[in-house]
């Protein structure tokens, strides 16, 4: 008998070139990077971060349940402008803006 403890999603990725993956196997990486992986027709593939425009992905057993992500410049907003900063020190290489996985919609 075996436990399989990773949560299993289905996910519709929208790239940023037009082209849209729907339906596909999504598991949650232990720790975000650059790379997402999903398995399509069980082939498996990363997809580069900066290539989506959005995830939006949900519990294959609770599709009512959906989250949406995407690929984004780390920054903060200025109260006073209203304009939004991006941070070239949290996790960049020199000089470059650093990116992260934010989350635009969570559900709950």
């Amino acid at each position: 008998m075996s436990a399989n403890a990773k949560s299993k999603f289905t996910a519709d990725i929208k790239m940023r070139n037009g082209h849209e993956y729907s339906g596909v196997e999504f598991t949650t990486p232990k720790s975000w990077d650059k790379e997402v992986a999903v398995k399509i027709n069980g082939e498996k593939l990363k997809i580069k971060g900066d290539s989506i425009d959005h995830i939006v992905f949900w519990p294959t057993k609770y599709p009512d349940n959906p989250q949406i992500i995407c690929w984004h410049t780390y920054g903060s907003i200025d109260n006073k402008t209203g304009e939004y900063k991006p941070n070239c020190g949290h996790n960049a290489k020199k000089g470059e803006p650093s990116k992260q996985w934010f989350a635009i919609h969570a559900a709950g």
